[in-house]
């Protein structure tokens, strides 16, 4: 990341991405997010990652895109989040804020990245 106002770039996009994943959550069982809530989310994510410079923050752009993966098959296929994809995101971005904080890479983040391929690959993202 070349200057703090990046950094300060995505963790504004990953709070706001977090708290509205929390919101989805928790009218889970009264409403599907819109074509158009589902498309403000993916922004986030794609922000978030046009600010982190791959070279330096590869784990964590690489969680992101998984985030994007899914955030987009919603999209395509018109679906709703499971309450478990959504808790993947949320931890994704808790780890990724932390990992900037620190401007450590840990091993939670390829953990988490390995539980979100191993969720996409073995069943659909959505129920």
């Amino acid at each position: 990341m070349s200057n703090l106002s990046n950094k300060l770039s995505v963790i504004k996009n990953l709070t706001i991405l977090e708290r509205q994943l929390h919101e989805l959550e928790i009218n889970f069982l009264e409403e599907s997010p819109s074509p158009d809530r589902i498309d403000e989310l993916n922004r986030f994510v794609i922000d978030a990652q046009a600010e982190l410079n791959p070279t330096s923050y590869q784990p964590q752009v690489d969680l992101l895109n998984l985030m994007g993966i899914g955030l987009r098959k919603s999209l395509r296929n018109k679906s709703q989040f499971s309450d478990l994809y959504i808790d993947l995101c949320c931890c994704g971005i808790e780890t990724i804020l932390v990992s900037l904080e620190t401007e450590q890479q840990n091993e939670k983040l390829e953990w988490i990245k390995e539980e979100f391929l191993g969720y996409l690959g073995k069943q659909e993202v959505f129920i």
